[in-house]
Formats: structure tokens, sequence, C-alpha cells
């Protein structure tokens, strides 16, 4: 995960991670893909971040 995390360009977008869930979609749907928000990842990583 780390190697794609950096070789993707997502460290900003990791590093902007937090309990609200809008901070969460863009890491959500680079890592995720399209399907992120059907699948609900932003607002899973943002209580994971609780």
């Amino acid at each position: 995960m780390a190697a794609f995390v950096r070789l993707n360009g997502l460290i900003p977008a990791m590093k902007a991670l937090s309990t609200n869930p809008e901070t969460c979609r863009l890491f959500a749907s680079r890592y995720n893909g399209s399907g992120y928000a059907k699948n609900d990842y932003h607002n899973k990583l943002a209580k994971a971040m609780q």
C-alpha cells in the first residue's frame, strides 16, 4: 500500500484524511476507483480515523 500511495501521488490526500468524510473523498476515489462512493469508502475512512 505504501508503494501505491507514493507512486500515485497520494501522500497529500492521505495527509488530509480526517474524521470528516469530505476530506476523505480524494484519497478514497483515487485508491478505490470510481466505485468508492457506492461502496461508502469515504465514510468508512472517516470512521476509521476516529
